[in-house]
């Protein structure tokens, strides 16, 4: 399977691109899924650990999003910000939301991947070039959970 990523000068990571145009196309043939980075790093991972079989990460539990994270996914999904952007569906995030805040459906897949698409846009999106410094999730995470939780961004 083929997958094609465009992306604007201004983003693209320092020394990647050439690195990876640098490499022979022979390095390539044959290879499926991860295999050509378990080759690259070979030397430096465990054999075990390059001998591994893929594992899939799953979204967290549905009760992870109710309790006490309930405000933060109120505080992203519910938020203007959110609610303004052209692709989403401002009364289907707010149903999908009390649906599953109130355990009538269990949402956590679409929760987490709107969630994880808002924090795409929030990051590499609404920042400007000079904001996509190495952290910078770090920091926009921490300072929006800090605010959620009642405390002030660090």
């Amino acid at each position: 399977m083929d997958y094609a990523l465009t992306i604007p000068n201004e983003y693209k990571i320092s020394g990647l691109q050439s690195l990876s145009a640098g490499a022979p196309v022979a390095a390539f043939q044959g290879a499926q899924g991860k295999q050509v980075l378990r080759r690259a790093m070979s030397a430096i991972l465990p054999p075990e650990t390059a001998a591994e079989t893929k594992q899939g990460f799953s979204a967290p539990d549905d009760n992870w999003y109710r309790g006490p994270n309930m405000g933060y996914i109120e505080e992203i999904l519910l938020d203007d910000r959110t609610l303004s952007r052209c692709w989403f569906n401002r009364t289907m995030i707010r149903e999908v939301v009390a649906e599953h805040f109130a355990g009538r459906a269990n949402h956590r897949l679409l929760i987490w991947s709107l969630l994880c698409f808002e924090w795409l846009q929030r990051v590499l999106i609404d920042a400007t070039p000079a904001d996509l410094t190495p952290g910078l999730a770090t920091s926009v995470v921490s300072s929006d959970a800090s605010r959620a939780a009642g405390g002030t961004p660090p």
